[in-house]
């Protein structure tokens, strides 16, 4: 099973958010093996790294919210019908432009 790298429910990309969260998560590592490892001697150094890891913490914190955005989630899907469509009085459906009936319960449709 591999990652979702797109949502669904508005088809916009998470890849932005995936790519923050790698970044993120490299550069979280890469501080801190540096300063275990003992290269981070000076003092100078270990600012640095302890730097670079916040940053790190940063791009994951705002990765996992790009990626798990609820407003995003619950965004509503883009219609598929031109902007000159109607919405059904019998079962409130949108009906694409020239159709004479509702395709689905086959009402007939009156354009103004």
């Amino acid at each position: 099973m591999g990652l979702d790298m797109t949502a669904p429910e508005e088809g916009k990309s998470n890849t932005m958010g995936y790519l923050m969260l790698l970044i993120g998560v490299t550069l979280v590592l890469t501080g801190w093996a540096v300063v275990l490892a003992g290269y981070a001697s000076s003092t100078d150094m270990f600012a640095a790294m302890m730097v670079v890891t916040v940053i790190g913490i940063v791009l994951v914190f705002f990765g996992f919210r790009t990626i798990f955005d609820p407003a995003r989630r619950n965004a509503p899907s883009p219609s598929p019908y031109s902007e000159f469509s109607v919405v059904c009085d019998r079962c409130e459906k949108e009906v694409p432009s020239g159709a004479e009936s509702c395709p689905s319960c086959g009402n007939p449709i009156e354009w103004d």
